[in-house]
């Protein structure tokens, strides 16, 4: 004759043979030691602070495992439930939202922003000069002055060009940026801090202060003459076309452009957000504003949206080209995302 009982810590549904009536056994299920009652003797419940006797709970009764808690007395379910582990919890719990608050200061509160480099731009607080690591390769005040005094005195890009980085094409950008015209630039009248750019090696950011009391910042590095020179193109925010001349123009082969991105919801003229994310495009001291599209298939989406800074402005260098069959002259495609910044790193 077999009987079925049931086992008071794991509720496994467990027989034993009349032999073992009044013995101790192993739970098959969860290895503890139970007791099968005697034939006469009343089925003893052992629960969390709690006991309960009931020979209505014997096994006789053909208790099977999806109904033995409807079964179960009410005060029984209650001191269950009442030894649940919810101090193990807590630290999960605790956690869980330092990583949450961690993530959203990551997403929403760190400002990773490149350098802005153009005229006229807000320029981020700098290292006083004893603060500047590596002092033996960083550009003395005195050199910079010197730099940005000849500078001022060129009267034409043959006479400039000496003091620029070499980027490919310089000869070409120069006249197409100034047009053969002559030019002239405020002479410093003191180079006030120097930093190093920590992202870039070898480049150095200057503020000086210009006649008028006008703030004036650039980029330096060294060329390979060893002798210190001005990263143009990010300084003047070069674009392959004037940027304003871009909605005139509507170049379809891919153009370099130095501009502000921020993250935008603008979809229109065939542009959906399924195969789209679309990005305002602004540029200093210009009203012209350019919606500028990313193929989400690409890997470009993430590049224009790095951690840190999803949602704030960031200058980038971009190409972009202007599609067939889109009356919208704002409307863009981003082919490349060529730099995070506005430096080129292709120097020749």
């Amino acid at each position: 004759m077999m009987s079925g009982y049931i086992c008071p810590r794991c509720r496994l549904l467990v027989s034993a043979s009349v032999e073992l009536l009044g013995a101790d056994v192993s739970c098959p299920g969860c290895r503890s030691i139970i007791q099968i009652p005697g034939f006469d003797d009343p089925l003893v419940l052992v629960e969390p602070v709690l006991q309960a006797v009931g020979t209505d709970l014997h096994a006789h009764k053909n208790i099977s495992s999806e109904n033995w808690r409807d079964d179960l007395p009410l005060d029984v379910l209650s001191a269950r439930a009442k030894g649940l582990p919810w101090l193990m919890l807590l630290p999960v719990f605790g956690i869980a939202s330092v990583l949450l608050a961690s993530l959203i200061y990551v997403l929403f509160f760190t400002h990773f922003k490149p350098i802005e480099l153009a005229q006229q731009k807000l320029v981020p607080e700098v290292e006083s000069r004893g603060q500047i690591s590596n002092a033996d390769k960083v550009p003395t005040y005195a050199e910079l002055e010197t730099l940005l005094t000849k500078l001022s005195q060129a009267k034409s890009p043959g006479e400039l060009r000496p003091m620029l980085r070499e980027v490919p094409e310089l000869e070409a950008k120069l006249a197409n940026y100034y047009k053969g015209s002559e030019f002239t630039l405020s002479e410093p009248v003191d180079v006030i801090a120097i930093t190093e750019i920590r992202h870039r090696t070898g480049f150095y950011l200057l503020r000086a202060l210009l006649e008028g009391a006008e703030k004036w910042a650039g980029v330096v590095t060294k060329n390979t003459s060893g002798m210190w020179v001005i990263d143009w193109e990010s300084y003047v925010g070069y674009c392959d076309i004037a940027w304003d001349e871009l909605p005139k123009i509507r170049p379809k082969e891919p153009s370099v452009v130095r501009v502000a991105r921020r993250k935008n919801e603008y979809y229109n003229q065939g542009f959906s957000s399924r195969e789209w994310q679309s990005f305002e495009l602004t540029y200093p001291n210009s009203d012209t504003i350019l919606i500028g599209y990313a193929s989400r298939r690409s890997a470009l989406v993430q590049q224009l949206l790095p951690i840190g800074n999803r949602f704030g402005l960031m200058d980038v260098t971009l190409k972009i080209h202007y599609p067939e069959n889109v009356n919208d002259p704002r409307l863009v495609i981003i082919d490349e995302v060529v730099t995070n910044d506005w430096i080129t790193p292709n120097e020749k």
